[in-house]
């Protein structure tokens, strides 16, 4: 028989593994408790939903292939996680990174990287929008001419930037932007509240477009006086607001260039040609004088 100091030391020695495996386990709870977790979050106009597939940053691999509309990541650690996203078809997707309330990454991209900090909770929201023709024309469109197309160094054009609402209902908050090259000339008589926000980036605040109506600006761009013939003058716009953000559609950007040109040179054919009549000018001068002179003598 074992003597009773065995037996309780035997039993104290059992007490003391339980006690640490249920510390661990505590341990091991409040770790898991304190990181943080990403929620994966499918929108779509239709039933069908697209796939993704996201990296953590140690190299492990999440993926969803049946296109499940929300899926929770656990125990997520700090670092930079990257995302790849499949559309459904005829499709296309817009992702919004929330890092609690806050956006923290936007994209139309397919593929879209994002770093979390410790502790954090990420939210991946994926909206899928069905392609249709003419989807653009649809919601808003712009536009940004030049008058004249063709400008000579030192020159002035004068450009006519619009926002266009194609919708039945108002669109507010917009802002719209023009970018240019200081080198290649400077802009001047800005109207309707423009701003300059950087030397060469005007920004105009649009606080609303009524339906099927049209918001207009105008401004001057003068050419450098050392820009050369065949140069191309490009300027930039760009569209934004929180109505195209909803419709999937962030920015909108548009490019022109206008042409440096020179004055219009006569070639030599022309240059003899008004040398020649000149001349024949000249000596018609010099005989009809001559003539009169003669006639007053003979008299």
């Amino acid at each position: 028989m074992e003597s009773s100091h065995s037996t309780a030391f035997r039993t104290a020695l059992l007490l003391g593994a339980g006690v640490f495996v249920a510390l661990a386990c505590m341990i091991h709870g409040a770790n898991a408790s304190g990181m943080g977790t990403i929620i994966m979050q499918q929108r779509s106009d239709t039933p069908n939903l697209g796939k993704w597939t996201i990296t953590t940053p140690n190299g492990r691999v999440y993926a969803d292939h049946r296109g499940e509309h929300m899926e929770k990541i656990h125990e997520v650690e700090e670092g930079v996680y990257s995302v790849s996203i499949e559309s459904p078809s005829r499709s296309s997707t817009f992702t919004v990174v929330y890092q609690d309330n806050n956006v923290i990454e936007q994209t139309a991209s397919r593929y879209i990287t994002f770093s979390v900090p410790r502790y954090s909770n990420i939210r991946v929201v994926m909206t899928h929008r069905v392609l249709v023709e003419r989807e653009e024309k649809d919601f808003v469109s712009i536009n940004l001419k030049s008058n004249p197309g063709e400008i000579l160094p030192g020159g002035t054009a004068r450009y006519t930037l619009s926002v266009s609402n194609l919708t039945d209902s108002t669109i507010r908050n917009l802002e719209t932007s023009v970018q240019y090259d200081l080198s290649e000339g400077e802009v001047s008589g800005i109207k309707d509240f423009g701003t300059m926000e950087m030397k060469n980036l005007i920004v105009w605040n649009i606080p609303q477009i009524y339906a099927e109506q049209t918001w207009t600006t105008e401004f001057n761009y003068r050419a450098s006086e050392i820009a050369k013939a065949g140069d191309m003058i490009a300027m930039s716009s760009r569209l934004y607001g929180q109505g195209l953000v909803e419709s999937g559609m962030p920015q909108q950007h548009l490019s022109t260039k206008i042409g440096v040109t020179e004055l219009p040179k006569t070639g030599w054919k022309t240059d003899s040609l008004i040398a020649g009549l000149l001349a024949s000018v000249s000596l018609i001068i010099v005989y009809s004088i001559r003539r009169r002179q003669f006639v007053v003598q003979t008299v």
